[in-house]
């Protein structure tokens, strides 16, 4: 890993030490303001604010002697502490509560609790970790189509479409006990989902599936779905209506999200036109998500 440094130094002038640091190299510079106003980085091109400190990054240990000027005080170099930021981070992150559902990070492994259902997933992994206002409406409406579940549940088949890291196809796995089918247009998307799965340990009943839309054998081989859960947006929603209608069984369910709220109407009354019923929504900022029934 490369070293890098840090340069800290309080002038009045700002504005010439700052270009002096970018054309020595800086890979960023921040400037402290004195004025209220928040800090900003100016290697952002935005607008200066002008202040007393400022420090820079720099991928090489800088000359101080470039920077023993008459208007420079307080002049010091450190290396930058050398750790995993990404752990780091993540230890600041916290849980996400749904429901029944709590979704955490490695590194605060949750205690156990009779009919909670535990899904670690790292924040460092692509499309999302669980925070996300979507993903949280998905895991509550989930809790409610749970309840209505019959014990044969097990044996009935389950759609994630868009799984992404895999967080609902997990949540589906471990409350049902079934087999989910969880796909995603990206291959990624389906590789870093099964890795998932695995540290979930659920890696044997979940079929990762990398298709556009339902154009995949084994979404239509797997039909049809007691339930659909489709975190998606709300365009690729409207256009998948009328095949979701073929896949979900009557009197399935079915669970739509990544609509903003604006779009929710347009889609409900898609759904509605091939045969949905509406059963409940939930709204989270600007997100809406819909649970509807077949």
């Amino acid at each position: 890993m490369t070293q890098l440094y840090r340069l800290q130094l309080d002038s009045e002038a700002v504005e010439l030490i700052e270009d002096m640091m970018i054309e020595a190299g800086a890979l960023s510079v921040y400037i402290n303001s004195d004025n209220n106003l928040p800090p900003v980085d100016p290697m952002k091109k935005m607008a200066p604010v002008y202040g007393e400190h400022i420090e820079a990054i720099f991928d090489s240990q800088p000359d101080l002697s470039m920077w023993a000027r008459d208007d420079v005080h307080n002049l010091h170099c450190e290396p930058v502490e050398d750790c995993d930021w990404v752990s780091r981070s993540q230890q600041n992150l916290p849980s996400v509560d749904a429901g029944i559902f709590r979704i955490y990070g490695g590194h605060a492994q949750p205690a156990l609790h009779a009919g909670r259902i535990n899904i670690e997933m790292e924040a460092a992994t692509a499309f999302g970790s669980g925070h996300h206002e979507t993903t949280k409406s998905c895991l509550l409406l989930l809790e409610r189509v749970l309840r209505q579940l019959q014990p044969n549940s097990r044996h009935q088949s389950y759609l994630d479409l868009g799984c992404g890291t895999g967080v609902l196809a997990i949540a589906l796995s471990k409350a049902t006990k079934a087999t989910v089918i969880a796909s995603d247009v990206d291959p990624v998307a389906t590789r870093i989902t099964m890795e998932n799965a695995q540290k979930n340990h659920v890696q044997t009943s979940i079929e990762t599936v990398t298709a556009a839309g339902v154009n995949h054998r084994a979404i239509h081989d797997n039909g049809p779905y007691r339930l659909i859960m489709a975190n998606i947006m709300a365009n690729p929603l409207i256009a998948l209506a009328p095949a979701f209608s073929k896949l979900v069984s009557i009197n399935g369910d079915i669970i739509l999200s990544g609509i903003l709220n604006q779009q929710a109407q347009k889609v409900r009354a898609t759904y509605v036109n091939q045969g949905f019923r509406f059963i409940h929504k939930i709204t989270d900022g600007e997100w809406t998500s819909l649970h509807m029934k077949r």
